[in-house]
């Protein structure tokens, strides 16, 4: 199954992850949104927001195929 990936602000700048397009990923039913952050070397104590089809969400969401997945940084104000 697949999945679009983004990442917001400092989590940006990987191939996998970028801030200007989603990237479509490859991932295993059933995996969750800490298992792709992971495979795609993003540290869980680096993401403050998940979004899962423009959903509030967090790591253990788990995924099903086409979705959209948003993730974010602490910032200032957050």
């Amino acid at each position: 199954m697949k999945v679009n990936i983004k990442c917001l602000s400092s989590l940006s700048g990987s191939e996998e992850c970028v801030f200007n397009n989603s990237k479509a990923l490859e991932i295993e039913a059933g995996q969750t949104v800490g298992d792709i952050a992971g495979s795609i070397g993003i540290s869980p104590e680096d993401i403050h927001l998940v979004f899962v089809n423009s959903r509030h969400a967090d790591l253990q969401t788990r995924l099903e195929d086409g979705d959209a997945v948003t993730l974010a940084p602490a910032v200032g104000g957050m």
